[in-house]
Formats: C-alpha cells, structure tokens, sequence
C-alpha cells in the first residue's frame, strides 16, 4: 500500500488520503484503519483515532467467534462508535 511509504517518510497527510481512497473502495479494510488511527494518534487527534482503532477492533471481533455469537443470538452488535459520544 502507498500509504505505507508515506507513514515510513512522516507524511501524515498522504497517509490519510491514501487510506482514506482505500476505504472508499473497501470500508472494511482493517490495515487502512489501523493506519489511519495511527496517523491521527500522531497528529495527536486523539478522538478520530480511536474512531478508528475501534472500528478494527469490531470488525476482528466480527471476524472472530464472538461475532458468530452475535449473529446466532439475536443480540444487538456493539457500535464502534459506543463510548464516543458519536
């Protein structure tokens, strides 16, 4: 990913339009929002960035048994967004 290059070279801003394009293409890319949280933790954009660490911990809970439980429950499934305050 070209987003790659850019965090290793401290090019906060190419990293968010790289993975930002890449998520418009996949919203559920977890490497993307990973990078991402981690671009905006640097920019000391402390709420977008875990914004987007938990939205990859949700979608690696969804992957996992858990998110099989859910599904099997009826129970709702958290938002990544809960305890935000979005």
């Amino acid at each position: 990913m070209r987003a790659e290059c850019h965090k290793e070279l401290g090019d906060r801003e190419n990293v968010l339009a790289d993975t930002g394009k890449a998520l418009k293409v996949n919203d559920k890319n977890m490497a993307a929002l990973a990078m991402r949280g981690d671009a905006y933790y640097s920019m000391d954009e402390f709420e977008l960035a875990q914004r987007h660490y938990r939205q990859v911990m949700a979608l690696k809970l969804l992957n996992s048994g858990i998110g099989l439980f859910y599904a099997d429950s009826g129970l709702n499934w958290p938002s990544a967004t809960a305890g935000t305050g979005r």
